[in-house]
């Protein structure tokens, strides 16, 4: 067989699209977050595990007291009246 002439030769493979290239890079993206979402929940169960729950009966009141803050701070957002009704 003789060889095709240049024009009549199949072109070459396109580069990759656009779209499949930001799928990539949103997926890579994606897999980073995982990623940094375990190993966070990871440390936050070391965390747990090594220093909160051994002491929970000394955290116990520091824990309400957060709360208590919370809601008050929550309810004063709102705009609740603390005082005696006008």
């Amino acid at each position: 067989m003789r060889p095709q002439p240049a024009a009549q030769q199949a072109p070459a493979e396109a580069p990759a699209s656009v779209p499949r290239i930001l799928w990539g890079l949103v997926a890579g993206v994606v897999k980073v977050a995982v990623r940094l979402i375990r190993y966070a929940a990871r440390v936050a169960r070391w965390v747990w595990g090594r220093f909160v729950w051994p002491r929970r009966d000394q955290l116990a009141p520091l824990a309400l007291a957060l709360a208590a803050l919370g809601v008050g701070t929550l309810a004063h957002r709102v705009g609740a009246y603390w005082g005696r009704p006008r």
